[in-house]
């Protein structure tokens, strides 16, 4: 059943047990849903956070798009030694920030993805002179920078951010491609 076309406006799957109107499609059987609200989250219908995440990745490049797949498919125990299954919301958080980090000016660079053992996901990306590495968390964002300086040591830098911070994720990444030249901590 394919249902990514009924979805209108689909909640952030951040929005833990909020309410999201599903709108049916002329065509569709009315008897494929019991009613017209859902509750997302813990108590929800978890099968339609990948359909979810499907639709909003699909501006994504289709590197990433199947990366955030393979990443979405991952199954408890990942790593043959007790790695957590990547939680959905956060999946749907990393497309999220990817799509606007997307939109931001200069040249985009796709990032390595990576999951944790914890269920989180690390979006990172590695230069000649700086490396910048992103993972969601409970709490919104951790980072880590580290630049080399002109007489070759490392610099490491680190700071948090809110999940839905984008504009300063963004200042982030205009650190990590030189546009910005001090590490945006505050």
């Amino acid at each position: 059943m394919v249902m990514s076309s009924i979805l209108s406006n689909p909640p952030r799957c951040g929005d833990i047990d909020q309410p999201a109107k599903i709108q049916r499609q002329s065509n569709m059987d009315p008897s494929m849903l019991d009613t017209q609200y859902f509750f997302f989250g813990s108590h929800g219908i978890s099968g339609l956070f990948g359909i979810i995440t499907d639709d909003r990745s699909a501006s994504l490049p289709s590197h990433l798009r199947r990366r955030i797949d393979e990443l979405s498919s991952l199954s408890s125990n990942w790593d043959g030694e007790g790695a957590k299954k990547i939680k959905t919301n956060v999946i749907s958080d990393v497309v999220e920030a990817l799509k606007c980090l997307m939109q931001l000016e200069g040249n985009f660079r796709e990032p390595f993805l990576a999951p944790t053992f914890d269920g989180f996901v690390q979006i990172e990306w590695h230069g000649d002179k700086r490396s910048l590495e992103i993972e969601a968390v409970e709490t919104g964002w951790l980072l880590v920078g580290t630049m080399a300086t002109a007489g070759g040591e490392r610099q490491y830098f680190s700071a948090d951010c809110g999940i839905s911070n984008f504009e300063r994720l963004g200042r982030f990444y205009y650190w990590f491609i030189g546009t910005e030249m001090l590490w945006p901590s505050l």
